[in-house]
């Protein structure tokens, strides 16, 4: 019998936080344990350079799925200054569903990789967690260790909850190696958030195509 499907939405407290190295990780930890696991990122903003990479790599960890092309995985590019423009249209968000349907079909678990903080625009009057809402998507939060993290964290954390989603764990990122009181700010944040902590990924600057899943304890996740 086929495994029931598990999807969660990479949710971060902010740009540059590190959801798409978390995606990263998630998919090589599902699929070591023997899912079929794959990236989905609904929308990509060329801008994103520092998000370019990590995201070859989601696209790598895709290959091996000869079902998938590129559209499936990523509906919508466009450039981020375009959101601030006049002419910018609402984004359809069953260009956004219509593509995670289909994958659905096929695999075991999918990563739907987020774009920004929680609140993040992608067009007029409209953010990605409004199409988050509609589909009722679990979330997981990326926390980027850095300077006023405690604050974001929780905010984004009751916000989530606020909107009737579930949150069912959160996962730090140290994105500032020199950053004093880190463990500290975990201590506290684990006090705060109401989730489990399923990993810590360290500063680890370039890293290539390494397995990350070392970082991540997904038991909660993997044997429900």
């Amino acid at each position: 019998m086929k495994a029931p499907l598990m999807q969660f939405f990479i949710a971060g407290t902010g740009k540059g936080v590190g959801k798409t190295l978390v995606t990263q990780a998630m998919i090589q930890t599902f699929n070591h344990a023997g899912y079929q696991a794959v990236g989905y990122q609904p929308i990509k903003f060329s801008s994103e350079e520092s998000h370019s990479f990590y995201y070859d790599n989601i696209t790598t960890q895709n290959v091996s799925l000869s079902f998938l092309n590129q559209l499936q995985i990523n509906p919508i590019k466009c450039d981020e200054k375009s959101i601030f423009q006049a002419e910018c249209k609402l984004i359809d968000f069953d260009q956004l569903s219509q593509p995670l349907d289909q994958l659905r079909q096929h695999v075991d678990v999918i990563m739907i990789d987020g774009v920004g903080g929680w609140f993040s625009p992608i067009g007029p009057q409209q953010n990605l967690s409004d199409w988050v809402i509609k589909e009722k998507l679990p979330v997981i939060l990326v926390v980027g260790i850095q300077k006023d993290c405690i604050n974001h964290a929780q905010l984004t954390a009751e916000i989530i909850r606020y909107k009737g989603l579930i949150l069912v764990g959160w996962i730090v990122n140290r994105i500032n190696p020199g950053l004093s009181y880190y463990m500290e700010t975990i201590t506290l944040l684990n006090q705060i958030i109401k989730a489990p902590l399923l990993g810590e990924i360290p500063y680890l600057g370039y890293t290539g195509r390494q397995d990350l899943s070392r970082y991540l304890n997904l038991a909660s996740l993997i044997s429900k």
